[in-house]
């Protein structure tokens, strides 16, 4: 409609989600609109809070350390439960509880804990301290790798997944990651990437391209061998089409700087979800600014629901 290429931005948040939610599937059931979770294992989450604490559960191995995540972003972060992430949580407190399974049903509560602690867990923390543009296909990368210490069971539930949502695997996305990197290699790599496309023009292309997800090497351990550089598979970020061969040229001796946007999208569903309960509660456009201040004032004195 606009007549030229954009940037795509996908909530990798998500993305992070839909591998768990197919795994869950695969190996447990599949989840129901009326009843939830159908599975033996994760239809018992609904009562895990009333279960009693088991001192003889089997401790398992975290995988790599978790990212630590600063003040200034715990703070930030919401209150709102989020459903995954929730299953997760619930899938590990039950491993510490006296779930009552036995033979498959607990082989399948074990992978799934597993599953959070080693890779779901670790990919969330990640994002949510690193979350500009350049980090998106880095995460990409720390999936894959973190996705081939897991049992060749889950690797087939959920791998097709990983690949057809790697939205940042797309090679704008990896050119404006390797040309941010400190690494001199890396922006060299990009830079003649990009005068490759440009073949001699002063600047990038801008028209509309087909926006397709490439095949993933599955085995990469860096960005430039993350995907195929074949001609053709290959994209000028949009972000660097308007800047001249010189310009491009200086990224050599200097990392680009990537504009200032979040690769997860959490904060902006808030807002959008905040303006549909005001516009539902009352009417003019000064009471539902008061009534949102309202709420966030509420939420600012009071950010987690007390349990009496």
């Amino acid at each position: 409609m606009l007549g030229r290429k954009l940037f795509w931005s996908i909530c990798v948040l998500h993305t992070n989600e839909l591998p768990l939610r197919h795994l869950i599937t695969s190996i447990d059931g599949p989840t129901s609109s009326d009843t939830g979770f159908t599975g033996p294992v994760c239809s018992l989450l609904s009562s895990v809070n009333e279960m009693q604490y088991n001192a003889k559960f089997k401790g398992v191995p975290g995988g790599e350390d978790l990212t630590e995540i600063p003040e200034y972003i715990l703070v930030n972060m919401s209150t709102d439960p989020n459903r995954w992430l929730t299953t997760a949580q619930s899938l590990v407190y039950m491993w510490t509880r006296k779930h009552g399974l036995t033979g498959k049903e607990l082989n399948t509560l074990e992978i799934l804990v597993k599953y959070c602690l080693q890779v779901y867990f670790k990919l969330y923390y990640d994002i949510k301290v690193h979350h500009r543009l350049e980090d998106g296909p880095k995460h990409i990368l720390t999936q894959l790798r973190v996705m081939r210490s897991q049992p060749k069971k889950v690797q087939t539930a959920v791998t097709f997944y990983v690949w057809t949502r790697a939205w940042f695997a797309h090679s704008e996305c990896v050119l404006l990651s390797l040309m941010a990197s400190q690494s001199e290699d890396d922006r060299r790599f990009a830079v003649t990437q990009i005068f490759k496309l440009r073949a001699g023009e002063e600047y990038g292309d801008t028209s509309v391209r087909p926006r397709i997800t490439p095949k993933l090497n599955l085995s990469a351990t860096s960005l430039q061998k993350l995907i195929s550089w074949q001609p053709g598979q290959v994209h000028e970020p949009a972000f660097t089409c308007s800047l001249s061969g010189d310009q491009i040229q200086e990224i050599l001796v200097k990392p680009y700087e990537v504009p200032e946007f979040s690769i997860h999208t959490q904060s902006t569903e808030r807002v959008v979800k905040q303006v549909t309960e005001a516009a539902a509660a009352v009417v003019e456009q000064q009471a539902r600014d008061g009534f949102i201040r309202a709420r966030a004032h509420h939420r600012e004195t009071m950010p987690c629901l007390l349990q009496v």
